[in-house]
């Protein structure tokens, strides 16, 4: 029987599909972007999660167990709600935090006109489970980054902006985590940006798997700390594309099955 997921490129006819789950991603674990406070964009979450991540250290992060009470960059949202934010004493007015606080469609929009962009859509027979795209460290801030800075810092570890392929968005809805699959996604591009001939790939992640995915796809290479974002509470991470494993990367393909 043919399998039922499969990937497709994205482009202009499917970025409807991908703004719709780009949005279901994010309000899941670890970013819990569901609301947001109108003033000053904090995030809170209506519902509760137990979930927590290791990094590589084995060190627990990204820990919401107990009501979000461990983490201090989302905050869980009391079925009474809340008479002012937690962050910035206002009253609390709250907005979904795609589109109105982040406009996801023009991130998106922007990131398909960027040089070297590639990226693809998961699919379970007509749903969009996941996405992965990248593209080439631009020289103009973005909506998310400011590459300005950033390749000052890059050029600093010896990651030549315009050789380094930058991992900008990756990730699978809640409901089909922990199955490889965001390992298929990671690896497609990272097979990509080796056929164009990039030299590194860095990503910015609160997300541990994503470090543990990419460093098996690059033959187990561990990834470079390279420095924190010059705006953002996140790291940035770096590894040498030409580390690529062929046999690794055809094993997780398999997973789509035929």
């Amino acid at each position: 029987m043919k399998n039922k997921l499969h990937l497709r490129n994205i482009e202009g006819k499917n970025i409807g599909s991908l703004a719709s789950v780009y949005k279901e991603v994010f309000s899941g674990h670890p970013w819990h972007e569901d609301l947001a406070c109108d003033n000053c964009g904090t995030p809170y979450a209506s519902e509760l999660c137990e979930r927590y991540d290791l990094n590589k250290e084995q060190k627990v992060v990204n820990d919401c167990r107990n009501g979000y009470t461990l983490r201090n960059d989302v905050f869980l949202l009391p079925k009474g709600g809340l008479d002012s934010c937690v962050e910035c004493e206002k009253p609390l007015e709250l907005v979904d935090f795609y589109p109105n606080f982040v406009n996801h469609q023009e991130l998106i929009d922007e990131a398909l006109d960027k040089e070297g962009f590639e990226g693809f859509m998961l699919y379970d027979e007509n749903r969009p489970i996941g996405f992965s795209w990248g593209y080439m460290v631009p020289d103009k801030k973005t909506t998310s980054v400011n590459f300005p800075k950033v390749k000052d810092l890059l050029n600093n570890e010896g990651f030549v902006p315009n050789k380094t392929f930058y991992g900008a968005e990756s990730g699978i809805i809640d409901s089909y985590q922990n199955r490889g699959l965001g390992s298929v996604l990671v690896a497609k591009r990272l097979e990509k940006a080796a056929k164009r001939n990039f030299e590194h790939f860095v990503n910015r992640t609160i997300n541990p798997a994503m470090g543990i995915i990419t460093s098996k796809t690059l033959s187990g290479k561990p990834p470079r700390d390279l420095f924190k974002d010059p705006e953002r509470n996140s790291k940035w991470f770096g590894w040498d594309i030409k580390n690529l494993d062929q046999e690794y990367l055809t094993k997780v393909m398999d997973r789509l099955g035929k």
